[in-house]
């Protein structure tokens, strides 16, 4: 056997037996068995060990034998490799990023002859990646092996080697070694995955392409038959004619596959055993073909150049996708997308759903959270056990009743909830899903946040899906900053109108620049889903495997839906990290809802305003539609089936015009909507070549039909819609913006970053503070820059330079300033600090409701106002230190959502805590939790919250607890106090309940 640098291992299929005789090998998979008989000796029982666990290479193991057992065992040993290898028994791996499988006993690998210092190296053109047991795998038909990638790292080289480059110009991944990248290039060479080639004969191959090319050939060869060139042109139109279209397309067949049973509207439609006859496709018409050849031959080009163009096209290789998903080949355009991004945190999606499970490793570094709904309590944990039997009835098949009857024998109790959480865990990872993991999500670094509603269930989901609870819920998404609210549920309707609680909810999240996705339902069109059929969502409907619509669909309404992949959707399970693939419009949603957040994560990364109607008006623009040839009822396919490639001409076909600091004045970097396409419309070939990510699998091109309705970027308008308001705590600061704007600084003073000097010139030129990007800093880092607008700004820049000189007193002067609060206004704004970070910009509009104080000052202030009757003052000033420390420091946030609005509010009128906490504090007892809930009474057009100040005494846990409510009104920028302060008595700590 060949001295392999790599670490070998028994594939998982061989067993090795202990005989009183020896060992006897042999395989579990089915056939001729055969068995490989080895004689005991005092150390082969440890290089069996090492052999099973895969952790060293062949060359320790014959070494390690020689010294204990003597050379007639290793050369014993050396044979049963030899055996063992001929029959395609063992594995080769290079940890950590990935191990060969030989697929046969035929598989060898191919040792290397020579150092590879002077060679250029490329993946093999026939190398391709699919998922495969939870993980990437790399095959090729020229190849004997499989390789399975077991960490990104691998993914991040094999990027590099999409086209020939030298081993000098590889760059190893972060904690990889050149060693160990080299032994992976090698694995993947002596594997049949690569191509290697000396320099000197790549750069011969390229002058001989670049000498036979015909541009450069002698006139004499120029001078072509005109015969023969109407020939060549005609084989060129007879190819294009015959593209074989990739799946998902039309194909010239017609099949039958299973059918599917809508199963319940508000549940994910499962996978049935009913059979329907449906057509798959068929072939492009000669009239499509005509129409691309006519689109593809409009220009100035000859028939010459389209020859020499098929020529170039056919020496270009294809790309591989960075980032391989399982449905790359049901969604064209998709690799690419990820090849340009994976999300951005900053996209926020709320899923109102069920309850999932956040312990999966497919959630393992995902930015998910939960927020529970302030409408009714946390329900109960449910039992792992619970779930495992729900997912042993579902893995036997069962439907319909004879399921129904199933469950409620196992788990009468929970099985409702069970079924809506294994809905919510399904849809969250089809959505953030980490790559290399079970289930890779469509948008996986996006941030991620669950509004379980599972404890509403109460045997139906009338209390889940009341008009009522579902408006609380958007306006809950709304505070929480969501970009894209995922609202799983269908609200059953035949007119398509919504109660008017719910459609104002709808429209206020609309109107603050919130895309809503949700399911079209699976009723057959028996009735129309809420929030689906309403005006400004994006519904969204079910299609097979082969792109045309599932049977179950709901259409019709507004008709602004769209198709996408809803069949075999593949998604995690709660309490186990077995993947499961499940059928419904509420497999389709989630994975609209993550090539939505994509698209916006675009807008972020390139600096553009995230602007959800953009995003949603270039889906639905472009979709393609159905062939009424094919599909019987086009209407199933609402708008048509999802277009990346034509959403993205739409949305970034120019990039937008961005403002640096320059000249007399600092003008700050503002997105305030996107470029126009130059365009008035965009042409009908828009769509006919959107390019597929990499086809991994086929090197067939893709031709997708233009939409029937070309997508005019004049009507796509950028969202002038903005969040609201903020009341943020912080300290101030300043930011240059460029060097151009620190070099006019560095005129007029010494150090311009030295805030004394900073203050000095400021107090002398007052009007240079506009120059400045003024920012507000949270524990040192910036959260916003502060434009100040209105009438006010003079007064407002005013402000900023006291509490930058306050800030720089001493701690113990009476004009120490420690912190300061600002209401503001969020805009779509963004600008980019020195540092190249980029900031969103909030507009502040008046001095009012800006203070600046730190912690002793403000308590003194406060206990002016307190009678020292209940409390003797050094009590009462240790009490209000605390609070004010305590929600600075431990519940410090950004001050968006009316929840922290309110609870910063309540941080700065501490006059108000102040006589609430006397009473209190004079009984012994300190401050345990502060909650802010939303108010169950409020003034109409008001938001309301309530802030709670609950007491104990620390020294008798079985005293009572105080809790103070005081109720603040948010809905302006400054917010107000409504009422007068309530306070009752709950048990202590140490109370035992009989």
């Amino acid at each position: 056997m060949n001295d392999y640098p790599f670490n070998v291992s028994l594939d998982s299929n061989i067993r090795v037996q202990n005989t009183e005789n020896g060992y006897r090998i042999s395989s579990t998979d089915p056939g001729p068995v055969n068995v490989i008989a080895l004689a005991k000796t005092p150390e082969m029982e440890t290089v069996f060990t090492h052999l099973q666990a895969g952790d060293t290479t062949t060359k320790p193991l014959m070494q390690a034998l020689t010294n204990l057992d003597g050379q007639p065992a290793a050369e014993q040993f050396a044979q049963t490799l030899q055996q063992l290898e001929a029959q395609g028994w063992l594995n080769y791996a290079v940890s950590p990023l990935a191990v060969a499988i030989p697929l046969g006993e035929e598989a060898k690998l191919n040792p290397s002859e020579s150092n590879w210092i002077r060679h250029r190296v490329s993946l093999s053109a026939n190398s391709s990646q699919r998922p495969h047991g939870g993980v990437m795998v790399l095959e090729s038909p020229d190849s004997q092996f499989q390789v399975k990638l077991l960490d990104w790292r691998a993914n991040a080289l094999l990027a590099q080697l999409a086209e020939p480059k030298p081993l000098a110009k590889l760059t190893p991944p972060p904690d990889v070694g050149p060693e160990t990248a080299y032994q992976f290039l090698d694995l993947l060479r002596a594997a049949g995955f690569l191509q290697v080639e000396p320099e000197s004969s790549a750069l011969e191959s390229e002058s001989a392409a670049v000498e036979s090319h015909p541009s450069i050939q002698s006139p004499e060869r120029e001078v072509l038959d005109s015969e023969a060139v109407v020939e060549e042109s005609n084989a060129v139109e007879a190819e294009i004619n015959t593209v074989t279209v990739a799946d998902g397309d039309v194909e010239d067949s017609v099949t039958h596959s299973s059918e599917t049973e809508a199963v319940d509207s508000e549940i994910a439609l499962e996978e049935s055993n009913t059979v329907e006859a449906e057509i798959d496709g068929a072939t492009v018409t000669n009239s499509d073909s005509e129409s691309s050849v006519t689109q593809a031959s409009e220009t100035e080009a000859s028939e010459f150049n389209a020859v020499d163009s098929k020529i170039d096209a056919a020496v270009v290789a294809k790309p591989i996708a960075l980032h391989p998903h399982d449905l790359d080949d049901r969604i064209p355009g998709l690799a690419d997308l990820h090849n340009q991004t994976l999300g951005d945190p900053q996209i926020t999606i709320v899923i109102i759903d069920g309850d999932p499970d956040h312990t999966l490793s497919c959630f393992e570094g995902a930015e998910v959270s939960k927020v529970f709904p302030y409408w009714h309590e946390p329900a109960e944990l449910i039992a792992p056990e619970d779930y495992a039997a729900f997912q042993s009835i579902r893995d036997q098949g069962l439907k319909g009743k004879e399921k129904e009857e199933a469950l409620e024998a196992v788990i009468p109790d929970t099985k409702d909830r069970i079924v809506l959480n294994d809905h919510a865990c399904h849809v969250t990872s089809i959505i953030v899903g980490q790559e290399h993991s079970p289930v890779f999500g469509i948008a996986p670094n996006c941030r991620a946040i669950n509004m379980p509603q599972d404890a509403a269930i109460r045997g139906n989901y009338d209390d889940v899906m009341s008009p009522l609870n579902l408006a609380r819920a958007f306006e809950l998404a709304l505070e929480l900053g969501a970009n894209i609210i995922h609202c799983a549920f269908c609200r059953p309707t035949r007119t398509g109108e919504g109660e008017e609680l719910l459609v104002q909810a709808i429209k206020k999240c609309q109107d603050n620049n919130v895309l809503i996705v949700s399911p079209t339902g699976n009723n057959s069109n028996e009735c129309w889903c809420l929030p689906a059929v309403l005006p400004g969502t994006l519904g969204v409907g079910a299609a097979k495997v082969d792109g045309t619509p599932c049977h179950f669909n709901n259409w019709g309404g507004t008709k602004e839906g769209i198709l996408a992949p809803g069949e075999d959707v593949l998604g995690a399970q709660p309490y186990t990290d077995k993947p499961v693939r499940l059928t419904g419009t509420s497999m389709a949603a989630p994975v609209m809802t993550g090539i939505s957040a994509l698209l916006m994560s675009l807008q972020v990364q390139q600096g553009k305003p995230v602007d959800a109607e953009a995003v949603r008006t270039a889906l639905l623009k472009t979709a393609i539609p159905c062939d009424p040839e094919v599909v019987e009822e086009p209407e199933r396919c609402l708008r048509g089936f999802v277009n990346i490639p034509g959403a993205m001409k739409v949305l970034f076909g120019q990039p937008s015009v961005t403002v640096s600091f320059a000249g007399g004045q600092a003008t700050r970097t503002e997105h305030p909507g996107y470029a126009t396409v130059a365009p008035a419309s965009i042409p009908e070939p828009m769509a006919e070549r959107a390019t597929p990510a990499v086809q991994a699998a086929t090197a067939t091109e893709m031709v997708i039909a233009p939409s029937t309705e070309p997508a005019n970027p004049a009507t796509v308008e950028a969202s002038t819609a903005f969040s609201g308001n903020v009341y943020a705590l912080g300290t101030i600061g300043y930011d240059f913006g460029d060097e151009a704007r620190l070099n006019t600084f560095k005129e007029r003073m010494a150090d311009p970053y030295d805030a004394r000097q900073m203050v000095e010139h400021l107090d002398r030129n007052p009007d240079e503070a506009r120059s400045l990007i003024w920012t507000l800093n949270l524990e040192g880092d910036v959260i916003y820059a502060l434009d100040p607008k209105g009438p006010f700004a003079t007064n407002v820049y005013e402000i900023f330079l006291q509490m930058l000189a306050g800030q720089l007193e001493p701690e113990t002067s009476a004009d120490f300033i420690e912190r300061l609060s600002v209401p503001a206004r969020r805009t779509t704004r963004t600008v980019e600090l020195f540092s190249g970070e980029v900031m969103p910009v909030v507009n502040v509009r008046d001095p009012r409701g800006m203070y600046g104080w730190n912690v002793n000052a403000l308590v003194d202030a406060a206990l002016a106002t307190v009678e020292y009757e209940e409390a003797d003052e050094d009590s009462l000033r240790q009490g209000l230190t605390a609070f004010l420390n305590r929600v600075y420091h431990d519940l410090h946030n950004l001050g968006q959502t009316s929840r922290d609005r309110a609870l910063n509010f309540t941080v700065t009128n501490t006059f108000q805590a102040a006589s609430t906490f006397a009473q209190v504090i004079a009984s012994g007892r300190q401050l345990d939790t502060i909650e802010v809930n939303k108010s169950p009474y409020c003034r109409l057009n008001s938001d309301c919250w309530d802030v709670l100040l609950t007491f104990y005494d620390p020294e008798h846990g079985r005293r009572s607890r105080r809790v103070f409510r005081f109720t603040l009104d948010v809905v302006y920028v400054l917010p107000v106090t409504v009422g007068s302060i309530k306070s009752w008595s709950l048990p202590g700590k140490g109370t035992v309940s009989k």
